[in-house]
């Protein structure tokens, strides 16, 4: 069976080379896995595992890992943390909060599929009004017209449940022509509510 392994980056690219798991070698603490053809991973290899390895595994206590990263990203998230200026890397907590950071990080670089993808593993952390409208504008963008709609409608929902907490500061942040779209849907579906 084989992996791909991050082996360095350059200029905010990762370098990747497939390998068994048996040419897999781990370098010192800060550096990246190699791959290494006809070598055998080393009995000590006590470096730190990579993203893609936490990203599978849960704490003693059941719950799904802080460093649990969300699926659907456009490249690797240790590479992606890297080019938005998270550092170190390896070690980015997935908390409803920095979501919505790197969400709006994505979002303002054009990355709308890993806004969309940050925000959506936000809202499995925390029922949260911004990452909704960050989400629907993304989605927006990226021409998914009717998911957008039920996020309007989920986005709603959380206003009316008082999950507020910096809704105020990302709507003047998350501004354009998509987030004009996504008010016009919003007052829609507000409007369609209040007459049922």
């Amino acid at each position: 069976m084989h992996h791909t392994v991050v082996i360095g980056t350059c200029l905010g690219l990762c370098l990747a080379s497939h390998a068994s798991a048996e040419q897999i070698t781990f370098g010192p603490k800060n550096s990246q896995a190699k791959a290494t053809v006809g070598e055998a991973v080393p009995a000590r290899a006590s470096a730190r595992r990579s993203v893609h390895a936490v990203a599978a595994e849960s704490t003693l206590s059941g719950r799904p890992s802080v460093f649990s990263y969300p699926a659907g990203l456009s490249t690797c998230a240790e590479c992606l943390f890297e080019r938005l200026g998270y550092y170190p890397a390896h070690c980015v907590p997935m908390t409803s909060d920095t979501t919505y950071d790197l969400a709006y990080a994505c979002f303002i670089r054009g990355m709308y599929e890993d806004a969309i993808a940050f925000a959506s593993h936000g809202l499995t952390l925390r029922d949260d009004a911004r990452l909704y409208l960050i989400k629907g504008v993304s989605e927006l963008h990226v021409g998914r017209c009717f998911e957008a709609e039920a996020t309007v409608e989920q986005y709603l929902n959380a206003v009316d449940s008082k999950n507020l907490i910096g809704l105020a500061y990302a709507r003047e942040r998350i501004n354009g022509p998509m987030r004009v779209r996504f008010e016009q849907i919003v007052k829609h579906v507000s409007s369609s509510i209040i007459v049922r």
